[in-house]
């Protein structure tokens, strides 16, 4: 019999644990939610999609008008359509020893 009694115990302990974690987190999105209202979608936000609309550095686009995808700049064919890529300019790369 006690057993039974210290598993009831421990099970309602359980769920009111769990019902203060969800009424702290519900709390919490609520505010948030708020400050969002009134103060906008914040710098963070608005800084993080400037920086994915940008091109990452070692890539380059599809030449074809309805394609326009961007590929890897040593890919040979695109990865959308599968046209040719035309071969990538080489520019003279001057290297210098340190000692």
């Amino acid at each position: 019999m006690a057993h039974v009694i210290m598993g009831l115990g421990l099970l309602v302990v359980a769920v009111v644990v769990a019902l203060l974690l969800f009424v702290f987190w519900l709390i919490l999105q609520l505010v948030r939610g708020a400050t969002r209202l009134f103060l906008g979608p914040g710098l963070k936000r608005v800084q993080t999609r400037a920086i994915a609309q940008r091109a990452p550095l070692h890539t380059r686009n599809c030449s074809q008008d309805s394609c326009r995808s961007m590929n890897p700049a040593e890919a040979r064919f695109c990865r959308r359509c599968g046209r040719r890529m035309d071969e990538p300019q080489r520019a003279p790369v001057r290297r210098v020893a340190m000692l």
